[in-house]
């Protein structure tokens, strides 16, 4: 998820962390974020976050308002990373998420997810709306089940 990506003294938002998987990287780097926030909905991984990651910012609440509890300024983020079940979102959700995410994203910064589907799991009405594009960035065939990771950024 993180492949690439220079998160040296940067801001780190990641949604839908769960138990930390992705965390637990982020908080490990040598030359990493300098903050990390986590958007969590789920209480109990909430808590799971909070108690694992000390230097963690966790907020208990869903996606969609994430922008009402957040202390970033406008496009400060420079990277999201999401482990959301966007495929199972609706596009009213999906589109929510993905406009307050861009705007709190720097114009170097991205967007990742990953996807257990065929293709990007942001809608095509999304990109359109928010005027971003998607690259693949990796397949993990050894991942049970496999997994795409995508990058989203401005187009």
């Amino acid at each position: 998820m993180v492949e690439g990506l220079d998160l040296q003294d940067a801001t780190v938002l990641e949604l839908g962390p769960g138990t930390g998987a992705f965390t637990e990287y982020l908080v490990g780097m040598s030359a990493g974020p300098s903050q990390i926030y986590a958007v969590e909905s789920n209480p109990a991984f909430a808590e799971l976050m909070q108690a694992r990651f000390a230097t963690v910012q966790t907020f208990t609440v869903d996606a969609c308002r994430m922008r009402s509890v957040l202390p970033c300024s406008p496009r400060s983020v420079k990277a999201v990373l999401c482990g959301l079940p966007l495929l199972s979102m609706s596009l009213s959700s999906v589109h929510r998420i993905m406009k307050s995410a861009f705007d709190l994203i720097r114009d170097d910064g991205e967007f990742r997810c990953f996807t257990y589907g065929p293709r990007c799991p942001i809608p095509f009405a999304v990109h359109e709306r928010l005027l971003i594009e998607s690259a693949r960035v990796r397949f993990c065939p050894a991942n049970f089940p496999p997994a795409t990771v995508y990058r989203v950024f401005r187009a």
